[in-house]
């Protein structure tokens, strides 16, 4: 049995603005679509914490090949954020030296 992939296209919406996606992807399933839109949404925050910024309001919007809407991933969804005590700050004045 030959399985037919479908064509996803994930629009990113974020601080800078909007980028569609004008070409999408052929991709097996919406299970495959999540897992994609997912690591795109890792992708792009890792480039935007490069870049000493991370808006974790940003989203993809993932549509089908008839440009309908099936489900948005937004960027704070898609990491876990851990908070606690920050760590003593490292003044470079001999501690932790010998």
């Amino acid at each position: 049995m030959i399985r037919r992939s479908v064509l996803y296209y994930m629009h990113i919406y974020n601080g800078s603005g909007f980028i569609q996606d004008e070409e999408g992807r052929d991709l097996a399933d919406d299970e495959t679509a999540r897992a994609e839109a997912i690591a795109a949404a890792r992708d792009v925050m890792a480039g935007d914490l490069r870049e000493g910024r991370l808006d974790l309001s940003s989203y993809i919007a993932v549509e089908n090949e008839a440009h309908e809407p099936l489900f948005t991933i937004v960027f704070r969804d898609a990491v876990e954020i851990r908070t606690g005590p920050a760590a003593p700050s490292r003044s470079g004045g001999g501690e932790g030296r010998e």
